[in-house]
């Protein structure tokens, strides 16, 4: 299948950090060598590193001397700054806390998509598990076996998917972030070794979490849980998954009037994972890709990539990863 390209250029931040690590140079090296250039000897490595993590964006000056250090045409820079400043457009539905979270969500992304094969993006538990749902409180113990009217109370994660199925969020919101929390107490207290095998659990019960909670409402909540599965997928060397879930945080951000935001996520998951992607997955992640353009304005794009996805094929019985079990021709028409 040939690649289907970004509809949008690369967000400013990883662009420049990728620029320099091609050079092979540090962050102070790269402050030098603009200093030098333009004749200011004020700037730092603390300012190239703000760039980088899209906490401020150069201004036209800097833009065209990080052109003339970094070799690059200066319209490629400007594009992306253009872009970036697009994403750093909030929608109403999402708090200051949410914005944080989205910021590092998509700064996550873009890294994780410029190379999947890469080095895992730092500890999956390097940030505190994302808090409860709805104030639900976090378990304290084992939960019971079994199912009742509002949910699964077991440990069973593929239960709860189907769960999911019959129930909406606000119901399964708190089993989702118990859930959770137990994957990641898990994790935290088991050696090395086992660590390695926990990742796909806690990659799945994060996902799992994020979805519930969107449906819920809890919109920081579930980006913050989408950034954890990222981080477990990747530590854990599956991009499909990964893929998937910046597919899901993409719906996510397209349903709480976000379309830059859903349509970058999408962009990054489809691009990160389209080689190893069952067709399923692919034709999925394209659809994700073509409601986040459409709702954005970009018809072009939005029909490009609806062509691509029935180029993907339908999902295929027995060639779709479990946590696929829901997609068939007719949910994916849908």
């Amino acid at each position: 299948m040939s690649p289907f390209p970004s509809p949008e250029p690369r967000p400013l931040g990883p662009l420049l950090a990728e620029l320099r690590s091609a050079l092979g140079w540090s962050q102070q090296r790269l402050a030098g060598a603009l200093c030098a250039a333009s004749g200011v000897p004020t700037l730092t490595r603390h300012e190239v590193s703000r760039w980088e993590h899209q906490r401020r964006l150069p201004g036209d000056f800097w833009l065209g001397w990080l052109a003339v250090v970094l070799g690059v045409p200066g319209a490629l820079l400007a594009d992306a700054a253009a872009h970036s400043r697009r994403l750093a457009a909030v929608p109403a539905a999402v708090d200051r806390a949410g914005a944080r979270s989205r910021a590092a969500l998509l700064a996550l992304a873009h890294r994780w998509a410029a190379d999947p094969s890469r080095a895992p993006l730092g500890a999956p538990l390097a940030a505190p598990a994302p808090p409860v749902p709805g104030g639900a409180a976090p378990d304290r113990g084992p939960a019971p076996t079994g199912a009742g009217p509002d949910g699964p109370a077991g440990d069973d994660l593929a239960e709860l998917r189907r769960w999911d199925d019959l129930l909406g969020g606000a119901d399964l919101a708190g089993h989702g972030a118990r859930r959770l929390h137990r994957a990641v107490r898990g994790y935290r207290t088991a050696g090395p070794a086992a660590r390695r095998r926990l990742l796909p659990e806690l990659a799945g019960s994060a996902q799992l979490a994020g979805w519930l909670a969107a449906d819920a409402g809890e919109v920081t909540a579930a980006l913050d849980a989408y950034r954890l599965a990222l981080r477990a997928a990747a530590a854990d060397a599956d991009p499909a998954f990964a893929g998937h879930v910046l597919g899901s945080a993409s719906h996510l951000l397209a349903g709480v009037g976000d379309p830059a935001g859903a349509l970058a996520l999408a962009g990054a998951g489809y691009a990160g994972c389209r080689d190893v992607a069952s067709p399923g997955l692919r034709a999925l992640l394209l659809h994700r890709l073509a409601f986040a353009a459409a709702l954005a304005g970009r018809s072009r794009a939005a029909r490009r990539a609806l062509d691509a996805a029935g180029r993907a094929g339908d999902p295929a019985p027995g060639r779709e990863p479990p946590w696929l079990y829901w997609l068939d021709p007719p949910e994916l028409a849908a």
